[in-house]
């Protein structure tokens, strides 16, 4: 920093003397210059030719290397700016502080630098580039404030910007989950009508290319309190081949009778059928490629999915009636697992590993009676994934509408090729009565359920 002293003008100064040192030092456009005394000190502003190195003739420019005892205080807080040109070299002192007084000022009190740099950032409005003092323009601050909307005028809200919440599933109503119209109703009653009519209920309902579902699987598991059967499993999993096909989703949906051999694998008869179920597939996509293989299965009556997950090095048991500890799926798991293991590696992989494979029981929504588990299963056959909370999707309350979308998206598919007419006729001649929701009040028939299925593992068990 330049010191400039009341003893500018004398030629006889002995301070550090700098011949030359105006090349290495030199004065420029705004320069801060302090004007020292013996007991005060005060910042100012010098003004002077474009050669802003020049040293006034005659005159000796003096550098002050020892520290002062008064903190310099910028221009902007003196009252006037001395001027100091080549005509005039005498300095001319303005105002004074001390120390203490200074350090209290900037710290209670904001310079008009801060301020109307803090207020061009608010407004939005460009500051003076002509000031002496540094700033930050608005332009390259980062976080900019723009149109605040507070409650009170001209005050700052009490916190800061917030980011908008985006809704998620879990936050949607029960009821507008899976929305059903009344059109999808009626067509509804049509299908559980021709399911238990003994005329009609053998007829094909569901053609996906050699997949073939009758009235009577559509209808009968599908119908309120309906119990799904595997024709019907069927046809959802060649659907879900149809809409994606496993090359694009690395994904392979294998018949029910797959899954329920690979269970109860003890001969060669069901090794022959495993072994073309997955070579079957592999022309498709080669089922080693693939990240997941669903295996829906119906074991004592009741449906549960497992799944393998070749990306992540999962076994996947999603049941929504029993739980990891019950013996169930105690029963189960041990035979899939150990089957499965040695299928493959007789059939895909020799020397694949399973050593890392771990064993996964997703948090599934648990239903409220024994009928409903085949719905679960198809639900979670259609969205889920690794890291999927299948709670955010449906629940036991959305069952009733599930069944009716499921009918009605199965029978109307464009891939579809049975004929629709019978349907149709119905719908128009009003032959059909319209079904009930299903609503079971208390707690007593789940309960009855869980004796029966427990009842149920313990004969598996022991046979």
């Amino acid at each position: 920093m330049v010191n400039a002293s009341n003893s500018l003008s004398d030629p006889d100064a002995d301070l550090h003397r700098c011949n030359g040192m105006d090349d290495l030092f030199p004065v420029t456009l705004s320069q801060r210059i302090t004007i020292c005394d013996k007991n005060s000190s005060a910042m100012v502003t010098m003004k002077h030719s474009q050669q802003s190195n020049t040293i006034p003739p005659g005159k000796k420019c003096t550098i002050s290397t020892s520290k002062c005892t008064t903190s310099p205080v910028y221009a902007a807080d003196t009252i006037g700016k001395a001027q100091l040109s080549n005509d005039s070299p005498d300095a001319q002192i303005t105002g004074e502080r001390n120390f203490s007084v200074s350090c209290s000022q900037l710290c209670t009190e904001p310079d008009d630098a801060s301020k109307a740099t803090s207020h061009s950032i608010i407004s939005g409005a460009k500051p003076d580039v002509n000031r002496s003092f540094d700033y930050t323009p608005a332009s390259d601050v980062q976080h900019e404030i723009k149109g605040i909307n507070c409650s009170s005028r001209g005050n700052k809200p009490p916190f800061g910007l917030r980011r908008v919440l985006q809704s998620n599933p879990s936050s949607v109503p029960e009821a507008n989950r899976f929305p059903v119209s009344g059109l999808e109703r009626r067509y509804y009653a049509v299908f559980c009508r021709l399911g238990l009519s003994e005329r009609y209920q053998c007829m094909t309902a569901i053609i996906y290319r050699k997949v073939r579902c009758s009235y009577l699987s559509l209808g009968q598991s599908l119908k309120p309190r309906g119990h799904v059967n595997n024709f019907l499993i069927s046809v959802l999993c060649r659907k879900l081949y149809d809409d994606c096909h496993p090359s694009v989703s690395k994904k392979h949906y294998f018949f029910s009778y797959i899954g329920e051999n690979i269970l109860k694998y003890n001969n060669k008869d069901q090794f022959k059928l495993i072994r073309n179920a997955f070579k079957g597939a592999s022309l498709a996509k080669k089922i080693d490629e693939c990240e997941l293989l669903f295996f829906p299965i119906c074991h004592c009556k009741h449906w549960f999915l497992f799944v393998v997950d070749l990306q992540n090095h999962l076994f996947a048991f999603m049941d929504s009636l029993f739980s990891m500890k019950s013996l169930y799926q105690v029963v189960v798991r041990g035979l899939l697992v150990g089957n499965f293991k040695h299928l493959w590696k007789a059939i895909v992989d020799p020397e694949y590993s399973f050593d890392d494979f771990r064993i996964l029981y997703p948090n599934i929504p648990r239903q409220g009676n024994g009928h409903d588990c085949g719905v679960y299963v198809m639900k979670c056959m259609e969205i889920w994934t690794p890291g999927v909370a299948l709670h955010d999707y449906f629940s036991a309350v959305n069952i009733p509408n599930i069944r009716v979308q499921y009918a009605n998206q199965l029978f109307f598919s464009k891939r579809n090729t049975a004929d629709k007419s019978l349907v149709k006729q119905f719908f128009r001649e009003g032959k059909f009565q319209r079904v009930r929701k299903s609503i079971t009040s208390d707690s007593s028939e789940s309960k009855m359920t869980r004796v029966h299925m427990n009842r149920s593992t313990v004969r598996c068990a022991d046979s």
